[in-house]
């Protein structure tokens, strides 16, 4: 399982979250080839051809905000807190198709900073730190190591 998101909130600022599974032992070789990714993102344009895929992604999926009554008056409600301009779904799909390679690297470069990246990883610390005899990386060279206890769901307990 691999894959990335940007969070898109009105309110405040979004995330962005690339995450995978893998064995322990090539857990930092993983977290290795994310952090060459983000780089590379940041300093390559993309390929026409994706950037027109991604859009049409995001056109096809946007739902209909005005879809029942109700929903027109949440999307309205919605707009006028957040401070939409009155433009903004009838511009919706307009302004996405506009968007070029040299856009989406300028937002690449605004908004992904792989010195403030904070890993999450799930497993055994030791197996982790320990590697592969086939990738030289281990999860202290991405930085300071803290390892968190379970704790029990029920009473948040450290076990």
């Amino acid at each position: 399982n691999v894959g990335s998101a940007f969070e898109r909130p009105v309110l405040y600022p979004g995330t962005f979250r690339a995450w995978f599974q893998t064995k322990h032992a090539t857990g930092a070789f993983g977290t290795r080839l994310i952090v060459d990714e983000v780089n590379r993102i940041r300093a390559e344009k993309c390929d026409p051809a994706i950037v027109e895929n991604a859009k049409a992604s995001f056109i096809g999926s946007l739902v209909n905000p005005f879809a029942s009554k109700s929903m027109m008056v949440n999307t309205f409600a919605d707009d006028l807190y957040t401070g939409r301009p009155n433009s903004y779904w009838q511009d919706y799909t307009k302004n996405m198709q506009a968007v070029t390679p040299e856009d989406v690297l300028a937002a690449a470069q605004k908004y992904l900073h792989p010195d403030k990246l904070v890993f999450l990883i799930i497993g055994d610390p030791d197996a982790l730190e320990a590697g592969s005899d086939k990738h030289p990386e281990k999860i202290s060279d991405f930085g300071p190591v803290t390892i968190l206890p379970l704790r029990d769901p029920m009473t948040l307990e450290a076990k």
